[in-house]
């Protein structure tokens, strides 16, 4: 990854320092900004691959600075990854509608941030149609199905984030410690929220690694967990998009 580019967006200088040196050992090039204002002008320079915003800075905070960086040509195309210490699942929202493209909560974790990385730069999975198009769909399905109740809707949306939130690191854990039985029901639980929220994609993943864990695949489980967390986190974005318009 040494020709991508990442900006640390940070009012402390050991925060930037310490996600520099995380990015840094993935391989790419880092730049720092003390304030939203800062990120925005460096934004106008120079695109950047990757924008790891925190939220909360003097001068100019970063919900703000986010949608400035994506109205000009050059920040539009990279990846926004909003940092906070706020967990929450209305905080991740915030983040979502403010046009960022993922969230993680500080203290950072060096796994969880190159993860991240490797995540948004992974190429050649192929887990079906994932074009914008099919996602902008279900989230049209999931407004006709609550019969176009714009708050409930994005109540709906908040709760389910907070499962998900929950639920992925207990799906990962369980995975890694080989507790398939565990693993089993949380995937089914999982399943059955997606399917709630006629997210059609990230449903037929699930469906996926519910037969690679029947049949013992789970080389072919890992990959998909990769994929559905990218599925997911478009199905978001489109949500947001959809809220906004």
């Amino acid at each position: 990854m040494g020709n991508k580019r990442a900006l640390v967006v940070d009012d402390s200088e050991i925060n930037q320092l310490l996600l520099c040196k995380i990015l840094e050992t993935e391989g790419l090039t880092t730049e720092v900004a003390f304030n939203g204002l800062e990120a925005v002008e460096k934004s106008k320079d120079s695109g950047f691959d990757l924008v790891f915003m925190d939220v909360q800075m003097p001068e100019m905070d970063g919900y703000q600075a986010t949608r400035l960086i994506k109205q000009h040509e050059n920040g539009g195309n990279g990846k926004i990854i909003a940092v906070t210490a706020s967990a929450m699942p209305e905080d991740e929202a915030k983040c979502l509608q403010a046009g960022m493209d993922y969230f993680i909560t500080k203290p950072v974790q060096p796994h969880i941030v190159l993860d991240l990385v490797r995540k948004i730069f992974a190429k050649g999975v192929d887990v079906g149609n994932q074009g914008q198009g099919m996602h902008k769909e279900s989230v049209q399905a999931l407004y006709q199905k609550v019969h176009s109740d714009s708050a409930f809707f994005q109540e709906l949306v908040m709760k389910f984030i907070g499962h998900y939130r929950t639920l992925m690191p207990k799906i990962k854990s369980a995975y890694e410690q080989e507790d398939f039985s565990s693993l089993k029901t949380h995937v089914h639980t999982l399943k059955g929220l997606v399917a709630a929220l006629e997210a059609g994609e990230a449903l037929d993943i699930l469906i996926q690694i519910e037969a690679g864990i029947r049949n013992m695949q789970l080389d072919n489980v890992l990959i998909l967990l990769c994929a559905l967390e990218t599925s997911v986190d478009q199905f978001l974005s489109e949500v947001n998009v959809f809220i906004s318009s």
